[in-house]
């Protein structure tokens, strides 16, 4: 049962991870390329973002660059807690009169969430990176309910 669940807890993490990635890869080249940068900084310009332009261009590249490696499951932990951090900062600056979109945000923040927490799963290239756990030797271990 052990290994089902372990197996189960991988493929959703790759799911939840292939989504959020694919999501912002779309939100990212359409602030890139369809709408365009500059209908992006207006937009944040009219909800008072601070610095829009450096916003714009931080969230474009964010989703474009870090949407991308969130499919291939590179720095995952990291992109997760960035992805959450921009979906915190969204909903901060988004007009509370604001219809829809609000949603979006609010899940794929809380799908960041999860990423940052639990990682890719092993079904993810940070898995080539990682440490080998070290094998436990019974022998060696100091255990107190074992007699002497």
């Amino acid at each position: 049962m052990e290994s089902f669940v372990r197996v189960l807890r991988d493929v959703v993490l790759l799911v939840s991870r292939c989504v959020l990635g694919a999501v912002a890869l779309w939100h990212g080249w359409q602030h890139w390329r369809i709408d365009g940068l500059d209908a992006q900084v207006a937009a944040m310009t009219a909800q008072g973002v601070p610095q829009p332009q450096v916003v714009a261009w931080g969230f474009t590249m964010l989703e474009l660059v870090g949407g991308a490696l969130l499919v291939f499951g590179v720095l995952t932990p990291v992109l997760g807690l960035l992805f959450a951090v921009q979906a915190a900062l969204t909903l901060f600056w988004l007009d509370p009169g604001t219809v829809g979109g609000v949603e979006l945000v609010a899940v794929m923040g809380a799908l960041a969430l999860v990423l940052a927490v639990f990682g890719a799963g092993r079904a993810a290239i940070d898995q080539l990176f990682r440490r080998p756990e070290e094998p436990e030797d019974d022998e060696l271990r100091y255990d107190e309910t074992r007699p002497a």
